[in-house]
């Protein structure tokens, strides 16, 4: 019987989607558009790994928060969770539409 928060050998609660094996082929994908074709389609790429992860955030329907290694100290739900997923794909969808933009805030000065 499998449980949505396992028990890992360190006594912490790791959650599954079933979403982490396409998670890293797409951030693999990223990293190569970014090395071997060009910055522009590296971040167009990102954009688009935003906007999933937000959509995936917002059919769990909470966010988790809290110490990174830790289990959450809570979660976001409801209209909040709701508000910070459509804000955080407003982000991923306008780095993947002005990827000059994004370049030019998170890229070298």
């Amino acid at each position: 019987m499998s449980s949505r928060y396992p028990i890992t050998k360190d006594d912490k609660l790791t959650p599954r989607t079933g979403l982490e094996i396409p998670a890293v082929i797409l951030f693999c994908v990223t990293v190569a558009l970014f090395l071997f074709v060009s910055g522009k389609m590296g971040t167009r790429s990102l954009g688009l790994f935003i906007v999933l992860m937000a959509l995936v955030q917002h059919r769990q329907g909470r966010i988790p928060y809290g110490w990174e290694g830790q289990p959450p100290s809570g979660y976001l739900t409801g209209p909040l969770a709701m508000l910070v997923n459509v804000l955080v794909a407003a982000i991923g969808l306008a780095v993947f539409v002005w990827p000059e933009v994004a370049m030019g805030m998170f890229g070298p000065k």
